[in-house]
C-alpha cells in the first residue's frame, strides 16, 4: 500500500467521494470545506490516504489547526465522525499497513492536540501512537421501511399533534435571508445551556449553506407562527443517515411544541429519501433530560470511542479548536 498525505487542492474528489459513499457525512470534503471555511485562516484540510495498485482504498480526513504556532489534528473538529474509512473489497493486510502508517505520520508530527472520533471502530488496532480512549454515546433510531413512524412514547405523538393544531408551519432554509435570525435564536439556545460563548460562529452557519445549499445533504427547517421563526433545525442525510446537527427554539413560544414538530418532520424527510435511521447526536453523560427526550422517540443508545492524546500546554489551552 503506497501512502500519502494529500491537502484540499490536489485530492482527487471523485475518488474520495467514492471511497466515502458508504461512510458518514462527518468524513466527506464537503463536511472538511465547511469547517475550513468556518474556522478560517488558520485551518486547513488535509487527508491521509492509502493506494491499492493506484485506487484509493483508504482514507481519514482532517482539519489541522494553528493558535500560537500550536498545531492540533482533528477528524473531524466539534466531535464530529472521522476516523478510517475503508473500501469494502480491501484486505486485512492493507488495513493494517495503512493504520500502521497512520500511527507513524501522528507519532512523526509535532501536535499539541490529536483528537480523532472513532464512531465506527475502525481504529481499533491503531498500533503505535498511545492515545487514550473515551467512551461517548449517541442516539440512532431504527427506521422501517414500510408505514408510517410513530414514536413509542404517546406523549410524543401528543406534543406533535398540539403543534399541529397550534397552526405551525414548517419551511426549508435554502439561502442565507434567515441566518440572522436563526443566530439570534442559537446564541439563546447556547446561553439557555449554560454556555458563556457559542461554539459556533455565525460564519460557520453561512459556510454551512454555502457549500451545501445546491445539494441534496442539507435538510434544514424552521418552524413558523405568523410568518414568525420560533423554531430551528439542521440535519445532514448522507449514506443512508439523518442525522441531526443543530436544533434552537425560541424558549417563550414553546408551548407551540417547535422542537417536536421540527424533529417529527426530519424523521418523515429521512424515511422519503430512504435513509434507513436517524441519529439524534450526542448527548452529555448527565443530561437526564435531553437522553429521556431521544429515547422517547425510540432511540437506542449506541457508544463508541473518541481516541486523544494532549500536551501539557494544549491541556492548559483547553478543548477550543
Amino acid at each position: 500500500m503506497k501512502f500519502q498525505v494529500i491537502d484540499r487542492q490536489s485530492l482527487d474528489l471523485s475518488a474520495w467521494e467514492n471511497l466515502t459513499k458508504n461512510g458518514s457525512f462527518f468524513q466527506t470534503y464537503h463536511w472538511a470545506d465547511i469547517c475550513v471555511a468556518g474556522l478560517g485562516s488558520n485551518a486547513r484540510a488535509v487527508f491521509l490516504c492509502g493506494y491499492e495498485n493506484d485506487k484509493l482504498s483508504a482514507g481519514l480526513p482532517a482539519v489541522v489547526t494553528s493558535r500560537f504556532g500550536i498545531k492540533s489534528f482533528y477528524s473531524m473538529p466539534y466531535g464530529t465522525y472521522g476516523a478510517a474509512v475503508f473500501t469494502p473489497e480491501i484486505s486485512n493486510q492493507s488495513k493494517r499497513v495503512f493504520l500502521q502508517e497512520l500511527s507513524d505520520y501522528l507519532s512523526s508530527r509535532r501536535y499539541s492536540l490529536i483528537e480523532i472520533v472513532d464512531f465506527e471502530n475502525s481504529l481499533i488496532e491503531l498500533p503505535g501512537k498511545k492515545l487514550g480512549r473515551s467512551k461517548i454515546s449517541t442516539h440512532i433510531i431504527e427506521l422501517s421501511k414500510d408505514g408510517d413512524f410513530h414514536p413509542p412514547d404517546k406523549r410524543v405523538e401528543r406534543h406533535i399533534r398540539s403543534g399541529r393544531g397550534s397552526g405551525v408551519e414548517i419551511v426549508e432554509i435554502k439561502d442565507e435571508n434567515l441566518l440572522d435570525d436563526f443566530y439570534l435564536l442559537y446564541r439563546l439556545t447556547e446561553k439557555r445551556h449554560g454556555r458563556r460563548r457559542p461554539l459556533y460562529e455565525k460564519n460557520f452557519f453561512e459556510s454551512v449553506i454555502y457549500l451545501l445549499k445546491d445539494t441534496d445533504m442539507l435538510y434544514w427547517t424552521g418552524a413558523a407562527v405568523e410568518g414568525k421563526l420560533i423554531g430551528l433545525q439542521i440535519n445532514f442525510v448522507y449514506s443512508g443517515t439523518l442525522t441531526y446537527w443543530q436544533g434552537v427554539w425560541d424558549y417563550e413560544m414553546r408551548q407551540y411544541k417547535p422542537g417536536y414538530l421540527l424533529m417529527y418532520d426530519a424523521i418523515r424527510k429521512a424515511k422519503l429519501s430512504g435513509a434507513g435511521r436517524v441519529n439524534l447526536g450526542a448527548s452529555p453523560p448527565h443530561a437526564t433530560g435531553l437522553i429521556e427526550y431521544k429515547e422517547s422517540w425510540g432511540a437506542r443508545k449506541i457508544e463508541y470511542d473518541i481516541l486523544s492524546c494532549r500536551s501539557r500546554v494544549r491541556k492548559l489551552m483547553g478543548r477550543h479548536v
